[in-house]
């Protein structure tokens, strides 16, 4: 199979494709380049390359439009019921996201640090400071594009995980560590959150920490006195929404340590069945492909 995921900008749940698989599956990933293996993530829309046939493992739509879905199609696990619903599936393959399979292969050693973590967003506003205002909170900064082992290790040495990245809150669920969905803007897809935390039985109720936003947008064909003009009120503007985006931070926090914030975990029953669901149904991939 050919293993396809988002990879003109991998973010961190990306990038857990050519971090994971190959660990999973091995010679299966070299073996009928054929068919596409369609991992983590949500790429379920038109943007999939054509090919002879596919294989779903765990992905999730919300973008775009839906592929054609045909006979060629062979869904062993999508994210969640929502994405089932939306693609006319069995209610059985909602099963859950398959970043949960990282159980079963070994993981970075927890790294030291602040016991409270914060990921934004991969399209978080680049020109806030996140790893200076985290630092300013006391906070411990995972960058959402830092290699694979070191979000790892980082979230899983934290007390809790303040999150605006899903795979950052589906990794501290995994490892147990309890984490807190945020907003910053527009950048957050509500139906991913409600797609994945439907299979894990847990409501998506993001803090709304601010509306980030650029006041103006490139124009094509701007000049470049227009375009540096554009840059500078941009940057302005986002230095100005910055200062209630660290008030409503601090309140959080506070809210955090006067436990009046209560942040999510999956129940350790609900984690153990989604996640030896996944097992039967890479069981059964293996089973398929050894058929032929």
């Amino acid at each position: 199979m050919r293993l396809f995921y988002f990879d003109a900008r991998p973010n961190f749940g990306d990038a857990l494709n050519p971090w994971l698989w190959p660990q999973l599956l091995g010679p299966c990933l070299a073996a009928e380049p054929a068919t596409l293996f369609v991992g983590i993530g949500t790429i379920l829309n038109q943007r999939i390359p054509a090919a002879p046939a596919y294989r779903v493992f765990g992905s999730g739509c919300g973008y775009g439009t839906l592929p054609a879905i045909g006979a060629h199609w062979h869904f062993h696990a999508v994210r969640g019921p929502l994405t089932a619903r939306a693609l006319g599936l069995a209610p059985d393959r909602a099963v859950t996201d398959a970043a949960y399979l990282l159980a079963d292969v070994p993981l970075p050693a927890p790294r030291p640090g602040s016991a409270i973590g914060f990921m934004p967003h991969a399209d978080a506003m680049p020109r806030i400071p996140w790893s200076r205002l985290a630092g300013q909170l006391g906070l411990r900064y995972i960058d959402p594009f830092a290699p694979v082992p070191e979000v790892i290790a980082a979230i899983r040495g934290c007390e809790c995980l303040v999150t605006e990245a899903m795979h950052g809150a589906i990794v501290a669920d995994l490892c147990r560590v309890p984490w807190l969905p945020v907003a910053t803007g527009g950048n957050v897809l509500a139906f991913k959150w409600h797609d994945w935390l439907g299979a894990m039985e847990l409501p998506y109720e993001p803090r709304h920490l601010a509306n980030l936003r650029r006041l103006t947008r490139h124009r094509s064909g701007e000049g470049a006195v227009p375009a540096f003009f554009r840059r500078a009120v941009n940057a302005l503007w986002l230095s100005a929404q910055s200062v209630p985006l660290r008030r409503n931070f601090r309140a959080l926090l506070r809210d955090l340590h006067a436990r009046r914030a209560i942040p999510c975990l999956s129940t350790d029953a609900v984690l153990s069945h989604r996640t030896d669901l996944l097992r039967e149904r890479l069981a059964e991939l293996r089973r398929d492909l050894a058929a032929g």
